[in-house]
């Protein structure tokens, strides 16, 4: 493959600042792609388009994996408008309506169904959001916290599943390294051991019953929380932007999607990822930095591809050999690995469960994902540090500290709210 060097972390950088800077995810991914293939094939503009058509755009759309995806898409919004106009979600909602009377039963309440729905990470933001949407909106409680509350309960509780299609995959990819590496290791006793250790997607769920229970909020999404108490201008705005954009909803997710996956593509052919951790393999470090540092770039490559899958196939075969060799943790270094993959999927704005989850409640994109991502900081702060500590003391006791830690920082700024 040719070394691109700088170049191949270009388009992520490209996607990520446009759609900081123009809010318009489709514009700002397509934007990179072409610049990604333009640098393959050489600068040339006309074989660049045609190349789109046909390399990328096309064969992701036929990719067995992609074509699962959007048939699974379809299914399930062919089931909600069949169950709305069954009278199915209506009938939920008058039976469970006189039990959600206030934010705090209605956030819960989303929470918990969130859970529930734990087979699939791109079906919970387009069952459950429609469903609790008239609840949050009646009890005026945000659209922003509708899709943050959606997007923590389906890839932060597919990733810690071992039997669907996240943990399947990713034991997979576990089982492929024992063997090459010649280790008797069970991968699945490997990842079930390593779901204590997979401390981002544990915080980013307990961080919502904790918000809701404590009445708080901060950030972005406290001044979300205020404005949909108090100005009734702006959602009587956000309604209008959203009845226009999804009125034709596949419209809306399958360029994103298609465009995402592809991407993906481009950042694998340019050797994005590689350039990456090549940099950070030059540098010599202790075994014990291993999960921090699998954890950031895990970060790092996750949030700029928006994908987690795409993370844990570069990550895991280059990360479980270095931990072996370098006598790092196993458990926590597969923690580390699932852990920073996950934070791109949950916050990235070219992620497609966080694309789905403002879709799913109706929220604006770049709104869900600036809201969020404070959230997601502080969750991402506190999971590198138990990983910094837990690369030299593996213990269980280190996600319980994390989340005593969480937990005290926002009882904290409860107060500071109340002086």
């Amino acid at each position: 493959m040719e070394n691109f060097g700088f170049l191949s972390i270009l388009p992520i950088i490209i996607a990520v600042a446009m759609a900081i800077k123009t809010k318009n995810v489709i514009l700002s991914l397509f934007t990179s792609v072409f610049a990604g293939v333009m640098i393959l094939l050489n600068y040339n503009p006309l074989a660049t388009t045609k190349a789109l058509m046909t390399d990328y755009f096309l064969k992701q759309l036929t990719d067995s994996y992609n074509a699962g995806v959007i048939v699974l898409m379809l299914f399930i919004g062919g089931f909600i408008e069949l169950m709305m106009r069954s009278g199915g979600a209506y009938a939920f909602a008058q039976s469970v309506g006189k039990l959600i009377n206030s934010k705090t039963k209605a956030q819960l309440a989303a929470y918990l169904a969130g859970i529930i729905i734990f087979f699939s990470d791109l079906g919970t933001p387009l069952i459950v959001g429609p469903i609790f949407a008239p609840f949050f909106k009646k009890l005026k409680v945000s659209k922003e916290k509708l899709a943050f509350i959606l997007d923590s309960t389906s890839s932060p509780i597919a990733v810690l599943v071992p039997f669907i299609g996240w943990g399947v995959f990713i034991i997979g990819l576990l089982q492929k390294e024992f063997e090459t590496l010649g280790l008797t290791i069970s991968d699945y006793g490997a990842f079930v051991k390593a779901i204590p250790f997979n401390i981002y997607p544990i915080l980013a769920l307990v961080i919502i019953p904790a918000l809701a229970l404590m009445k708080l909020d901060f950030g972005p999404m406290k001044v979300a929380e205020e404005n949909i108490a108090n100005d009734i201008e702006l959602e009587i705005k956000e309604k209008k932007e959203y009845i226009v954009e999804n009125a034709k909803p596949i419209y809306v997710w399958l360029p994103i999607l298609i465009l995402a996956w592809s991407l993906g593509t481009v950042n694998k052919h340019l050797g994005s990822a590689d350039y990456i951790v090549h940099f950070m393999k030059s540098i010599n470090l202790s075994g014990g930095l291993i999960p921090a540092i699998a954890f950031i770039l895990g970060c790092i490559i996750s949030f700029a591809t928006g994908s987690s899958w795409g993370t844990y196939s570069i990550m895991i075969p280059i990360v479980i050999p270095m931990a072996m060799t370098l006598n790092a943790p196993l458990y926590v270094t597969i923690g580390a690995i699932l852990s920073g993959g996950l934070f791109g999927d949950h916050c990235s704005p070219i992620s497609d469960t966080t694309i789905l989850a403002s879709a799913g409640s109706g929220c604006s994109h770049i709104e869900h994902v600036r809201t969020q991502i404070f959230y997601a900081i502080l969750n991402g702060i506190l999971a590198f540090i138990g990983f910094l500590v837990g690369g030299f003391f593996q213990s269980y006791i280190i996600l319980i500290v994390c989340i005593i830690i969480q937990i005290s920082i926002l009882v904290s700024i409860k107060i500071k709210q109340k002086i």
